[in-house]
């Protein structure tokens, strides 16, 4: 037997970021419109200007990035000599309870996609990644006997403060229904080429 096509989620844990990102979060929040298309809670993907204004403060955050992107890079055997990681969209959310998202993708337009939970608790909605076959399943009539990585359409993480999760930007994920009062997290898309 011989595994084709793999992929993974980089992660990475780090408690003190998501201390120094709390206080810079809730600016940006504060800041950031209400949206209808963005219900139980609040993001400042439909106000990018808002980050805009924070990026000198968001530096170390985005270095955390860069070589987090790398890691996952460097881990898939790409050759990152030379190799630019350029964050092309950065943006806050704080979701309510109620709160979930769709399946959905990042691309076109980046190449490499993460979230970072600055706070969530235990009833928090986990970050669940899809099968990209997972719409059109030709196996969704047969019962599984043991779920392993060959036959499970679904991979879910549980937030945790202070935990990084990257992915190729065309991998499909959503997060399942929210039940905390509020959960704060950070995503991002990042492009890399070489200088």
């Amino acid at each position: 037997m011989i595994d084709i096509f793999k992929t993974f989620v980089h992660t990475s844990k780090d408690i003190d970021m998501a201390d120094f990102l709390l206080p810079i979060s809730k600016k940006i929040l504060d800041k950031s419109k209400l949206d209808s298309d963005y219900k139980n809670g609040k993001t400042s993907y439909y106000s990018p200007d808002v980050v805009e204004n924070h990026m000198i403060e968001l530096r170390p955050f985005c270095d955390y990035i860069r070589k987090n992107v790398l890691k996952y890079l460097t881990i898939s055997n790409f050759d990152t000599e030379n190799l630019s990681v350029d964050i092309n969209g950065l943006w806050f959310s704080e979701m309510n309870k109620g709160g979930y998202h769709a399946p959905h993708s990042h691309n076109p337009g980046s190449q490499i996609s993460g979230n970072f939970y600055i706070t969530s608790d235990n009833q928090s909605g986990y970050l669940r990644f899809y099968r990209q076959e997972y719409h059109n399943n030709i196996f969704y009539k047969l019962k599984i006997k043991n779920y392993n990585e060959y036959n499970n359409d679904t991979y879910t993480f549980k937030p945790e403060k202070g935990l990084m999760c990257i992915w190729r930007s065309d991998l499909v994920h959503g997060v399942d229904y929210n039940e905390s009062d509020s959960r704060i997290a950070v995503s991002f898309n990042a492009t890399v080429d070489y200088l």
